[in-house]
């Protein structure tokens, strides 16, 4: 998982006017699945982006900061200062400044769901691990409840016979006082491909305005968070308002 630092870098080369040229040594990041040309010397232009550098860059470039927010928040990574996310996402800034008098768990999830709104569409999809649903909230609160749970036969992934009990479809929804804020459902059917849930985030249409109620932020700071829009999108990589630059990737030698 990419620390938010290192992600935010990766982002700022989308709006790289100039073409990216990526230098790699002994297949770091030259390497093109089920193909020889690396072993060749050569990767041609139209092979760029089958590169792993490529794929990885215009990965990150399509994500937005949501799976890293929320690593932090499970303790899977570090940060020295979680407050660092109003220079990492300049275009929050005013609002995660604001944000910065709530509890850290509050703090995070809020800043994931602002960063999950700063992209197209009310509804994105996450892997991630769940473990911040079950995590204690002091502004925030997730009420969580199973629709069914079944018994899941392991033999298949460990060669041995036991059993162990999964929940399946789980569902998450994120208040402030009586305003539900987003929902997040769990799909059962990425557990057994990498034992990493798979969440789909719907965030409320009042959102944002929520948020900066529970802030105790003017309608003015929201009507100009809402002129940002665009901007926003175009940080999160939004294809329609950014198309983002060529990637040239060559392989050394020696």
């Amino acid at each position: 998982m990419l620390r938010p630092w290192i992600f935010s870098e990766m982002k700022l080369m989308l709006h790289n006017p100039h073409e990216l040229v990526y230098v790699g040594h002994a297949g770091q990041g030259t390497k093109i699945r089920m193909s020889l040309l690396r072993w060749m010397g050569y990767i041609p232009r139209s092979r760029f982006d089958d590169t792993s550098f490529a794929k990885e860059l215009r990965h990150a470039w399509a994500s937005d900061f949501v799976t890293p927010v929320l690593e932090i928040l499970n303790g899977s990574v570090s940060m020295t200062d979680i407050h660092d996310f109003k220079f990492i996402l300049p275009m929050l800034a005013d609002v995660l400044v604001a944000a910065e008098q709530l509890e850290r768990n509050d703090y995070l999830l809020t800043v994931a769901l602002l960063a999950s709104a700063s992209r197209h569409g009310r509804v994105q999809e996450y892997v991630i691990d769940g473990a911040f649903t079950r995590l204690p909230y002091r502004k925030l609160r997730i009420w969580s409840r199973v629709k069914n749970k079944e018994w899941y036969d392991t033999v298949a992934r460990t060669k041995s016979s036991f059993q162990v009990f999964i929940q399946r479809d789980e569902i998450h929804r994120v208040f402030w006082h009586d305003h539900e804020l987003a929902t997040l459902e769990y799909h059962e059917k990425d557990w057994r491909k990498d034992d990493i849930p798979q969440y789909t985030l719907r965030l409320a249409q009042d959102m944002e305005r929520r948020v900066f109620e529970m802030l105790e932020l003017d309608s003015e700071a929201f009507s100009q968070f809402v002129v940002r829009e665009n901007e926003r999108r175009a940080y999160m990589g939004d294809p329609d308002l950014v198309a983002g630059p060529k990637i040239k990737v060559v392989e050394i030698r020696r």
